[in-house]
This record gives C-alpha cells, structure tokens and sequence, in this order.
C-alpha cells in the first residue's frame, strides 16, 4: 500500500503477481476515466456506489464481488486494461485470484482516490471514538459512548 506522500508523488503501485513484483503506475486523468468506463461496463454499479460514497472503501473488493459473479476474471481482465504493460500470460500462469483480488483492490484505490480518501476519514473517527471509549473505561464508566460512526 501506498503512503499518502507516495500517492502525492505520482509513485507507482508495487504489486506481487506470482513469484514477481510488479509497478503499475497511476493512470493520467483522461486515462483514469476511460478506464472507469471500462469498469461500468464490466462491473455495472460499482463506479456509482464509489462515487456516491455507497461502498466502504475498505471493502472494495468484497463490493465488487457482491455486483458480478465472475469475479475474478473480472477483475482480471480490469487490472490488464488499467496495466497493459504487465504480462498477462505469465500472471495467467503464476498469480493466484487472491494476489489479483489485492492488485485489483489497489487499482481501484488508484482509479477512485475520493473512496480512498473517505476511507482515511471513517478510519480516523473510528480511532477518535475508540480513544474516547476508553478514555471512559478508564475513568470507569461502565456505558458505551454511542455506535458505530458508519451508522450515522
């Protein structure tokens, strides 16, 4: 995974594909879109539940599975068009679903960089409401502060 310096930086993705490590480098905007393009018509549905903020940005893959059921070819196929460079044989031969269900995880990332950011955002007012429960524990209250921020 990317640090957010890296992502500023325009470094690319480093992903294990097989026995291999592979960069795939963040795609210019005009590209990004067409490549979104690509994503409607190969997963309908997904690209307007990121935009719209339906989909934990955490669970992007997951998400992803829930719209389509060949998955992994999918998903696959998506990572190829995002990455022509790559060599798709040789991944065909070495790579396992579960390495490109991550690549193509990160991908995703790469293509939709406002899910990434909602996702830093839920993830840090989880960390404030865990720091104020136990800040309350510690002072000995016995009664949760409230839910879940994803409920709100």
């Amino acid at each position: 995974m990317r640090s957010d310096a890296d992502r500023m930086a325009g470094v690319p993705l480093e992903v294990k594909l097989g026995e291999k490590t592979y960069k795939i480098k963040p795609l210019p905007i005009k590209a990004s879109r067409e490549w979104r393009g690509n994503l409607d018509a190969r997963i309908p549905g997904l690209r307007q539940k990121l935009e719209n903020g339906d989909v934990d940005p955490r669970t992007l893959v997951t998400s992803a599975m829930a719209l389509i059921g060949d998955f992994s070819d999918s998903a696959f196929a998506l990572l190829m068009a995002y990455a022509p460079e790559l060599p798709e044989q040789e991944i065909i031969e070495t790579a396992t679903d579960e390495q490109v269900a991550f690549a193509f995880g990160e991908v995703l990332l790469m293509a939709f960089p406002f899910a990434y950011l909602i996702g830093q955002t839920i993830l840090g007012l989880e960390r404030l409401q865990a720091m104020a429960e136990i800040a309350a524990l510690e002072q000995g209250s016995t009664t949760p502060i409230g839910g879940s921020v994803l409920e709100t």
